[in-house]
């Protein structure tokens, strides 16, 4: 009997050895192979806030980011520290969502074992929301450490008879940090009204609760400020009913406990089993699936597409995760056929953000080089939506300088004029005309760049770009890709393919 004890023992421990070691390579695989890359779009934003002086990142995030300060703040000081360069300007979001992890891991314990934990942090690694927090100079991966520090010291604070005040103190301080790093993490207090279970805790959770409301009373006037903000935010557009299918499904999370299921049945012979804990799974459930249903409906209120991301919701992915290592562990066959299924009808992951700006500031900063010339002017299209408006971009050089971040983020010294959101807009025709004007003789040209993050009509944008200065008069001439991002050069003669093309 001590025999098969103790080799059963030995079994546990080499599973969990199994685990933690695909924890890492799943860690070094998917959330360091990407820091190298070149910015995206965001992150120039990023860098752009946070490299004015300490009084520049407070404006900026407030008045361009529509942000709280703080990250920028952190990153702030982070950059005149350490460099600029991009995996040094990632760096902070890989620490929080390491520690993040290892938060997690604490959370999934109180409702398993060893393995139980280690499985769902499994998950938690390779779900596409931490890969993107890990991989993205963006305030997310900070938020989720708060949030998760709040969740685990409120169930500490509950476990104990009497009222622990530093762990409740503790739990609100993060949840509130969680809220002014990113105000769209405002829903997690409902974690505190539903878990744990135990009844008896009103009174705590009202105390929380009228804390937490008074803690972030000073930015409600920003708040009321997204009504204002809406048509800006979403174009109009409100997120549509696949976009919240998927976003319950979680389709590749769906994937990543299949491989799972295989791997505990195919490699270790053995099922998922825990210590049978409480695991509240409809608690879970309701803290997953309510705060997505509401996001949508308040999106779909305001008409405000952009306000639906994954990346706003990412706090609440845990309790999935929790869901799904317990279906591991029951090993039904209808969840193994759902699974299945799920393996070929979606993709693992989607695809992350990728625009090279990097490559193509070098290939602009080679032909000066070879020109020996200075920096030339470039029309920039950025895509961004704040420059939708027509009227600041003539007017406005801070706003100006916001938009050319993606020049500005590798070194680029020319002058940058940005491009409207929609060139082919009535209300744009003035803007482009006067930029038409300054390249009138067949010598001129004029150097466009720009990313493809964004579709009008169906259409990418270098595309559309390309006719709207068609019918200003200017024709492009060739064109070069880097990847996510294009560089476009025009002239007021013979377009690209009538009678000759560019070699």
């Amino acid at each position: 009997m001590q025999l098969v004890s103790i080799s059963q023992k030995s079994s546990e421990s080499s599973s969990e050895r199994v685990l933690g070691v695909l924890l890492l390579i799943a860690v070094a695989t998917m959330w360091l192979r990407h820091l190298c890359s070149s910015f995206w779009l965001d992150e120039t934003l990023s860098l752009w806030v946070a490299s004015g002086s300490f009084s520049q990142a407070i404006e900026r995030s407030l008045n361009f980011q529509g942000q709280s300060p703080l990250y920028f703040v952190l990153l702030h000081w982070w950059i005149n520290l350490v460099g600029s360069s991009e995996w040094l300007v990632r760096v902070p979001s890989v620490l929080c969502l390491v520690a993040s992890l290892s938060l997690f891991y604490r959370l999934a314990l109180f409702f398993g074992d060893r393995r139980f934990g280690l499985s769902s942090a499994l998950l938690f690694v390779a779900s596409q929301s931490a890969v993107f927090a890990a991989t993205n100079a963006r305030p997310y991966a900070l938020a989720t450490l708060f949030a998760i520090a709040s969740f685990v010291l409120w169930i500490e604070a509950q476990r104990c008879e009497c009222w622990n005040r530093p762990l409740f103190i503790g739990s609100l301080v993060a949840a509130v940090a969680a809220f002014y790093t990113h105000y769209m993490y405002w829903p997690l207090v409902l974690f505190h009204l539903v878990l744990p279970k135990e009844r008896g805790l009103v009174k705590r959770r009202l105390w929380f609760v009228l804390a937490y409301i008074l803690a972030i009373l000073p930015a409600v006037p920003f708040l009321l400020e997204l009504k204002e903000r809406s048509a800006l935010l979403g174009l109009g557009g409100t997120p549509s009913w696949i976009e919240l299918v998927l976003s319950l499904l979680q389709p590749g999370i769906l994937l990543l406990v299949f491989l799972s299921l295989a791997l505990h049945d195919g490699v270790l012979r053995r099922g998922l089993r825990t210590e049978k804990r409480p695991i509240p799974l409809k608690e879970c459930a309701l803290l997953f699936i309510l705060p997505t249903v509401a996001l949508f409906c308040l999106s779909y209120l305001l008409q405000t597409q952009t306000l639906f991301k994954e990346h706003y919701l990412f706090w609440r992915l845990p309790f999935l995760l929790l869901i799904f290592s317990f279906l591991l562990r029951k090993r039904s066959v209808l969840a193994t056929y759902l699974l299945v299924f799920f393996l070929f009808a979606a993709e693992p992951y989607r695809a992350t953000p990728n625009e090279n700006w990097r490559a193509l500031v070098g290939s602009l900063s080679s032909e000066v080089d070879v020109n020996g010339s200075s920096a030339p002017k470039v029309l920039l299209y950025s895509g961004l939506l704040e420059s939708q408006n027509v009227e600041l971009l003539e007017t406005s050089e801070p706003y100006r300088e916001y938009l050319s971040a993606p020049l500005r983020a590798y070194g680029y010294e020319g002058d940058v004029v940005p491009l409207p959101l929609n060139p082919l807009d009535q209300s744009a025709e003035p803007y482009l005309k006067d930029i038409a004007r300054n390249i009138s003789t067949p010598d001129s040209r004029v150097t466009v760049a720009g990313s493809n993050g964004i579709l009008v009509a169906g259409v990418k944008a270098n595309q559309f770009v390309e006719m709207a200065l068609r019918q200003v008069g200017l024709f492009k001439l060739k064109e070069e890709t880097f990847e996510g991002s294009w560089l476009q050069e025009y002239g007021a003669g013979r377009t690209l393919g009538e009678n000759e093309r560019d070699p």
